[in-house]
Order: C-alpha cells, then structure tokens, then sequence
C-alpha cells in the first residue's frame, strides 16, 4: 500500500465542503472565537485537552502551532463553520502519524450548536477525507465513556470498533478518567461508507 509520505502533501489551506458545513483551515481571525466558545467550562469538560481556564494569547499560540504542524503533515486542525453564514461553530482535526499511515480525530462544538448534528458531519467529512485523500490506513478515536455524545460519534456515525479501555488515562479538573479507544480501517471503512460528504472542488 502506497505511504502517506510518498502521496500526501499537505497545502497550507484545507477547505472540505458537506450539507451544511465548510470545514476550513484556521486563521488568527478565529482566536477570539475559539476563545469565547472553548473558554466554556461545559466545553473543556468533554475533551483530554482543552484547557481551562481559556487564558488571553492561548488562542493566538494553539492557531500558530497548529498551522505548523500542518506544513510538516503531523496534523489538520480545522474550523467547522455553517456554510450559509460563516458562523464559526467549533473544530475537527486528524492527529497524522505519518510512520505508520494512521490518524486520531478529534474534535469540539461550541456548547450553543450542541445537538444540532453538526460534530456528526463534520467528523464524518473528516474521516472520508483522511482515507480518500491523505490515503491513512487506521483512524483512531478516543473518549471519555461518561461523554455519550462523542462515544455516539465514534461508534454510531464512523462506524469505529471497541479496541480497548485506558484505565484513569487522563486527569481533568482533579480527577482521573478513563479513555475508551475505538479505530476502523480503511477497508471496513469502504465496506460501511455508502454515501459521500464531501465536495473536493
């Protein structure tokens, strides 16, 4: 099978279109955003990473790594928005680990879009676009069992198979949490994706 290395090269802006969404490459423009919506205490509790409180430059700081990281093709962090107004509603990404043609997704929604359906398409435009264009073999996906929604996500919409239980893998807030972690591979993945959700244009 043909590696990410020799076929992927990753352009400074990414911009997948679906239904409702277009799912962009950030810009500094997003920080006070991504600082409102993720500053969120309801937000940061669903995430390993997020943190909290959401201090002023941490925005500005995550959106220059982050460009970073993706001209070296170790990662894609990009914005969801609506695609009728531009209305910036939370983020979707692929960690890469280019060694072994495999990703981890991961992602958030600003707590006013909550249940809208919108993580779903984004996630679900994000993992067809790792398989179909960035050619990755594996995509992984983590939660924490309390967080329904994105264990919903991970095993309902992608279609990802239970692999195994990481024991108080992460302390949030004074506590440790557990982390179930799922994966499907680019064959099943063909197998169950009946539909396309993405426009390549």
């Amino acid at each position: 099978m043909p590696t990410y290395q020799n076929n992927i090269k990753m352009n400074k802006t990414t911009k997948l279109t679906t239904t409702r969404l277009v799912i962009r490459t950030l810009t500094l423009k997003d920080a006070p955003i991504i600082r409102k919506l993720a500053g969120d205490v309801d937000v940061a509790k669903t995430t390993s990473t997020i943190p909290h409180p959401y201090k002023k430059g941490m925005a500005e700081k995550f959106i220059k790594s982050t460009l970073e990281k993706q001209k070296e093709g170790k990662s894609i962090e990009l914005a969801i928005t609506l695609k009728e107004t531009g209305e910036f509603l939370g983020m979707v990404g692929l960690k890469i680990d280019k060694n072994n043609d495999r990703a981890e997704i991961g992602y958030w929604i600003g707590k006013p879009f909550w249940n809208k359906g919108y993580c779903s398409e984004a996630s679900l435009a994000i993992v067809e676009f790792g398989f179909k264009k960035l050619k990755l073999n594996k995509i992984v996906g983590r939660f924490m069992p309390h967080n329904i929604a994105s264990g919903k996500i991970i095993k309902e919409k992608l279609g990802m198979e239970h692999e195994g239980l990481l024991n108080q893998h992460v302390k949030r807030f004074g506590k440790y949490y557990d982390l179930e972690t799922c994966g499907i591979l680019r064959k099943d993945w063909e197998k169950k994706s009946k539909n396309s959700y993405l426009d390549y244009k």
